[in-house]
Order: structure tokens, then C-alpha cells, then sequence
């Protein structure tokens, strides 16, 4: 009896810059289990570099946009400046979703 494949882990990456665009979302991206749903910059110059490279994925300005669409996430790996890690982790887990803090 063949297994159902499981659904990807809808993804979402906050902050497009070296561990964003370098590390993680190349990774997600590559990764079948997971899907790349949602990026998160306010520097347009970097929302085009992701909207050019991940065209399926939703580019967003803030954190308060990704939080309003949580519902359609699982995941949320964080590659933003430590000083505002807790704050979006804690936020990230008030909404239910999981979260990387890198």
C-alpha cells in the first residue's frame, strides 16, 4: 500500500538579507518538504531580488503582514537582527506557528 505524501511545510523566511537570501530560502526552496510561501523584507531592493528568485513566494514589507496571514503558515524561520528575535518568535508563537531563530 503506497504511503500519501504529506503536505509541504508552508514556510515563511523574515529577513532577505546574507541568511535569508544565502542560507535559508535557497535551502527551503530546494527542499520538497517544505514550501517557500511567504518572504518578508522592507528594503525594496531586496523584495525584488526575491520576488526574481522565488516568483511562487509572497513578498511582504512587515512582520505585522505575516502575522495577519499566519493562518496559512506553519513555519517561520527568523534571519533577522538578533535584537528582534524574541519579540517576533514570541508573536510568531502567539499565532500558532513554528518557529527557527537563526
Amino acid at each position: 500500500m503506497a504511503v500519501a505524501a504529506a503536505a509541504p511545510i508552508r514556510t515563511a523566511v523574515v529577513g532577505f538579507g546574507i541568511s535569508g537570501k544565502v542560507f535559508h530560502a535557497p535551502l527551503i526552496a530546494a527542499n520538497p518538504d517544505f514550501s517557500l510561501d511567504v518572504i518578508v523584507t522592507s528594503r525594496p531592493e531586496r523584495a525584488a531580488d526575491a520576488s526574481r528568485l522565488y516568483p511562487q513566494a509572497r513578498i511582504i514589507r512587515t512582520p505585522e503582514e505575516l502575522f495577519a496571514c499566519a493562518a496559512d503558515l506553519d513555519l517561520v524561520v527568523l534571519g533577522t537582527p538578533p535584537h528582534t528575535h524574541y519579540g517576533l518568535a514570541a508573536t510568531a508563537i502567539a499565532h500558532g506557528l513554528r518557529v527557527v531563530v537563526d
